[in-house]
Parts: C-alpha cells; structure tokens; sequence
C-alpha cells in the first residue's frame, strides 16, 4: 500500500496529487470569488420552458445577457456576488429553486439576520438578568 499526499480546492473541494496543479486550479475556480464567475453571482438564473406538452426543460441565463449557452464565464465586468452566497455562506449561486424563489430569499435574508440579533439580544439579557 502506498500512502499518497493530496491536496483540495477550498472553493469547489477537488482533490489533486500536486500542491501547485491545486494552486493553478483554484486561481481559475469557478467557485472562488475573485475570478468573478458565473457559479456565485446573482445575476444567475435558471429558467424554465415547456420543450413539450409536460416536459420542462431547465437552462442557465445570465440576467445581464452574457451568454452562457455553452459554458459559465469567468472575470465578467457585471459580476456581483450573490447575497445568498454571503448569507448562507454557500459557494454557489446554482439555485435549486426558482428565480423568483431566490430573489424572495435574498429579500427575506437581512430580515431573519436581525430576527437573530434580536434573539440573541434576548438571551443575552436573560442571562445577565436585566
């Protein structure tokens, strides 16, 4: 048996036998923020038509009209991260609900932050009695 050192992505969780491919790999990570992808920005969305009668057929747009037909883009000028990825702390914008659904959750999340705060606030003052 042969034990091996690996090393992973940080952002995306691959896994390579060399330190510096690591490296490379999460300079150009589609998952990391500072290469301004597709994976983590709001203007993500998946989309949804009827290709047949009952059958959806789901696809990724780009809100601002780049096209991602054929693969997500990196370095993008329009690039903003998504607040979900900052809420949540999820490396991905790929929602697995709809782009309506996404947009209430970004709009609902600064509301359950100071749902938190004003728990936790709560318990606080419990706790030293005041």
């Amino acid at each position: 048996m042969n034990i091996i050192t690996a090393y992973q992505c940080e952002f995306c969780s691959k896994v390579y036998t060399n330190k510096e491919t690591t490296r490379k790999h999460e300079a150009k990570c589609y998952y990391n923020p500072t290469t301004r992808s597709c994976a983590s920005c709001v203007f993500l969305a998946k989309k949804s038509i009827e290709a047949q009668k009952f059958q959806p057929v789901e696809f990724l747009v780009c809100l601002m009209n780049h096209d991602i037909s054929d693969k997500l883009r990196t370095g993008c000028p329009t690039y903003q991260r998504s607040t979900l990825c900052e809420e949540t702390g999820l490396k991905t914008n790929l929602p697995p609900i709809s782009f309506d659904e996404k947009l209430a959750l970004e709009r609902l999340a600064p509301k359950l932050a100071a749902l938190q705060d004003l728990i936790k606030s709560r318990i606080q003052a419990q706790k030293t009695g005041i």
